[in-house]
């Protein structure tokens, strides 16, 4: 039994498992039997069963039986609109997210890596936490992966410095303590988001991140090259140090949650140190960012990092980047969650709505319409001729970029926490945008356990 996620030309594509085998062989005892691997699991849509006996028994839809296997956690949260596309957007997320909540929060499922990289964690982590009860599962995942090993070959990797750990070490803690109230959790999480600041970034002289030392930066936007994943069309080096800001500025509303009042202080002015410094680094005297990209102009305006004044033109910008894109996605790993709750911080809703409802490759439905059941690595994982994209690093199981549903559930469905742990909720939904291509408001129905 090979277990694969697309078939190709009538045959299974196992390319995209690189090294991968995800191959079971069972000696059959002509008697009826149950099988599942003890040390392993796949992920995988499409199993090949070779040397199946169809004399005795046909291989028909009754012959095998598929058993889903995730950490166990509660349903949550549940959002349907009048949109059928977006609904199975919603689902496919849902199916990306019992696919790699096992134990720690894969990457993929399936391929030589199964990762718990944290950065995509943190990025869909206020996603996950709407939809199912994960309180628990995200207390003590702090590496940049976990657990600490390079696929493939089992290399150690080098215990690099990155702003992946920054931001999972900091933001994640703050986004479960909104969603669960736990200040024991966030007591136990801020000594390490502390020691992360003090002394776990080199430094360059503005206080900044040293340059030198890599980045991942916005991961697979559309426009990197397909054996480049990391070269995105955002500096890697401007991503880094608006994560930095914002993150330091989180440790201080850590600290403040918690009574620390003179490490409140503290960060706080080192955040707003860092500001200065970013906008010294990163902005034009104009307020033009370096980057003018749809990452580069989401991160600065989510995070607060322009100059006063300054930040409603920016915003007009961002607006022209997405209308010049055709209202295609611009953005990676690092910018996706972002981007529509920047727009609707901003008025811009309108136009995020014309973004998530966008068919054509890159965007959230074009994998919809090409029949996916789960969110995709990358845009274009499957090319628009059908075609598996060959490049190594393909999968059709990452939750990354079904971040979207975080915006989805605050602006379409009007729910998020007023307080920490749900105690009061916002609620007002967002209906000025169209969900089904211009004739009518979207309508929907959410509801949180």
């Amino acid at each position: 039994m090979v277990h694969v996620e697309r078939p190709r030309k009538g045959e299974i594509a196992t390319a995209p498992l690189r090294s991968a085998t995800q191959t079971d062989y069972l000696v059959l005892s002509g008697s009826a039997q149950t099988w599942e691997p003890t040390f392993t699991y796949h992920g995988f849509r499409y199993v090949q069963v070779d040397n199946w006996p169809v004399e005795q028994t046909p291989l028909d839809k009754h012959a095998v039986e598929a058993v889903v296997v995730h950490s166990d956690m509660q349903r949550t949260g549940h959002l349907k609109t009048s949109n059928s596309l977006l609904n199975k957007l919603l689902e496919n997320i849902v199916w990306s997210l019992k696919g790699n909540f096992m134990s720690v929060p894969t990457d993929c499922p399936q391929r030589d890596e199964r990762l718990g990289w944290t950065g995509d964690a943190h990025a869909f982590a206020p996603t996950s936490n709407f939809l199912y009860n994960t309180a628990g599962f995200w207390r003590n995942v702090v590496p940049v992966v976990v657990p600490r090993r390079w696929p493939s070959q089992g290399r150690r990797r080098p215990r690099i410095p990155n702003r992946r750990l920054g931001r999972r070490s900091s933001r994640k803690p703050m986004s479960t303590y909104q969603s669960y109230g736990d200040a024991i959790a966030l007591r136990a999480q801020y000594i390490g988001a502390k020691a992360w600041i003090d002394s776990g970034i080199p430094r360059g002289p503005d206080g900044l991140w040293n340059h030198t030392y890599f980045q991942f930066g916005d991961w697979l936007d559309p426009k990197a090259p397909n054996d480049e994943p990391g070269n995105a069309t955002t500096s890697s080096g401007l991503v880094a140090d608006a994560y930095l800001v914002y993150v330091t500025g989180l440790v201080a509303k850590m600290a403040a949650v918690l009574g620390l009042e003179a490490d409140a202080a503290q960060y706080a002015a080192q955040a707003a140190a860092a500001k200065k410094a970013y906008q010294a680094a990163w902005l034009e005297s104009d307020g033009r960012v370096k980057y003018e990209t749809q990452t580069g102009l989401a991160l600065s305006l989510y995070f607060g990092l322009f100059p006063e004044g300054q930040d409603n033109a920016a915003a007009a910008r961002l607006r022209d980047v997405i209308e010049a894109a055709e209202y295609h996605v611009g953005t990676g790993f690092a910018g996706t969650h972002l981007l529509g709750l920047a727009l609707t911080q901003y008025g811009l809703t309108d136009e995020f709505y014309r973004m998530l409802l966008q068919t054509s490759v890159p965007s959230w439905l074009y994998q919809v319409v090409q029949d996916a059941t789960t969110t995709w690595e990358r845009w274009d994982s499957l090319l628009p001729d059908g075609s598996v994209n060959p490049n190594m690093m393909t999968s059709f199981n990452h939750y990354a970029f079904g971040s979207v549903a975080n915006w989805m559930f605050r602006t379409i469905g009007g729910l998020a926490p007023a307080e920490p742990g749900w105690k009061t909720v916002a609620c007002g939904p967002d209906s000025r945008g169209r969900a089904d291509g211009g004739e009518g408001v979207v309508s929907f129905s959410v509801w949180q356990v």
